[in-house]
This record gives C-alpha cells, sequence and structure tokens, in this order.
C-alpha cells in the first residue's frame, strides 16, 4: 500500500464528510476494578465491547479545522463504543479542553486498524479548496 496516497485519499474522503461528524458525549465508566486509560482509546473501546453484549466498537477520526489559520486540517484516529441502543459514547479520559467532531471511518475496521498498527494515529490534510 502506498500509504502517503492512500492518506491523502482517507484526507479527502473524511474532509467531504466533515458535517457528518458528531460531538460524542463523554462518559467515565468502570467495569470492575477496570478503568478506561488516557491514550488508548482502542484498547478501552474493545475491552467495553467485549464485556458487554449489544455493544460494539466504532473506529473513526476525530477533526481538527484549526479555523483555517494552519492551512490544513488534523485527523486523529480514535475509538468509540455504540450502546444497544445506537448511541455513541466516549470512554476514554479526554486529553483537550474542548469538544471535537468525530468520523466515522468510512472503510473497513480491518483497514483502519492496519493504518493504527502500522503508526498512523494522525494526519494532516490540506483541502484542495483552501
Amino acid at each position: 500500500m502506498n500509504t502517503a496516497a492512500f492518506l491523502e485519499s482517507l484526507g479527502q474522503k473524511l474532509y467531504t464528510m466533515r458535517e457528518s461528524g458528531v460531538i460524542v458525549p463523554h462518559e467515565m465508566r468502570v467495569l470492575g476494578d477496570w478503568t478506561p486509560s488516557a491514550k488508548d482509546c482502542h484498547v478501552n473501546a474493545g475491552y467495553w465491547a467485549e464485556s458487554n453484549p449489544g455493544t460494539s466498537v466504532v473506529r473513526g477520526w476525530f477533526y481538527f479545522h484549526f479555523n483555517q489559520m494552519l492551512g490544513y486540517v488534523n485527523f486523529v484516529a480514535h475509538s468509540m463504543i455504540r450502546e444497544s441502543d445506537g448511541r455513541l459514547l466516549d470512554l476514554t479520559p479526554r486529553q483537550t479542553f474542548e469538544d471535537y467532531p468525530f468520523i466515522v471511518h468510512p472503510g473497513s475496521i480491518e483497514e483502519f486498524d492496519a493504518l493504527v498498527n502500522s503508526g498512523v494515529t494522525n494526519f494532516n490534510y490540506i483541502p484542495a479548496d483552501w
């Protein structure tokens, strides 16, 4: 896979989808003596979904637009859970002061996991319309 070309294509898709991004509520949850760890969203979501039938992991990207001040946008890989009622929920302790839109990954979970496992946890994209 040509990672640069793939990320350019993915960035274009995600940028086009930016209006579908949603602010997902954060809720601290515990399970026995387990609590979600900061900066470990993929493990947190996976553990929760495995331990709670009816929930599932949702892979996607936080969208940082910087109010067009930097000349690019940034996408950061993140995992959430989907509750049995369809509601998205973020279990991972926040590292930011603001909430940012979450865009569901437009490809497969396997594709997303391959990117993250290869070290792509965030990337910049320069929109063509800027």
